[in-house]
């Protein structure tokens, strides 16, 4: 099916901005895909894939830009992910307070965490994804 996708992040340099996208369920999976045109600041538009497991409660995400990132969410637990920059390979843990998806899938998913990166203090962040069924005539 195909989407609208509009996504607002806490982080001032994290993801923001809408694109068009489809939407299918696959083995008990919500699969979401969408890409993003370039912001003002950004050399290319973003890819973003989201896997969710009805089954398992899990959520994966990957977004492909100028740089990439694959984080892992579950609620109440501390799971994985990694970010690829031209700085460099960096991982990190994330802790998912609310992971909280829409039961058919359109509407507002809301994903609220920290990511816990060694030495540091937990950075929290919101995301906000509202997600739109397109109707084709």
């Amino acid at each position: 099916m195909k989407i609208s996708v509009r996504i607002a992040s806490d982080f001032s340099e994290g993801p923001s901005g809408s694109g068009i996208g489809e939407y299918a369920f696959e083995n008990g999976k919500r699969l979401i895909s969408w890409i993003q045109p370039a912001g003002e600041d950004e050399s290319i538009g973003a890819k973003y894939s989201l896997v969710y497991d009805t089954q398992t409660g899990i959520l994966e995400v990957e977004r492909f830009c100028d740089h990439i990132s694959q984080m892992t969410f579950c609620s109440g637990v501390k799971t994985r992910g990694e970010l690829r920059t031209p700085e460099g390979h960096f991982e990190i843990e994330i802790f998912t307070h609310v992971l909280s998806i829409p039961e058919d899938g359109l509407g507002q998913a809301v994903l609220r965490y920290d990511l816990l990166a060694q030495g540091q203090e937990p950075i929290p962040n919101t995301l906000i994804l509202s997600i739109a069924k397109i109707n084709e005539e």
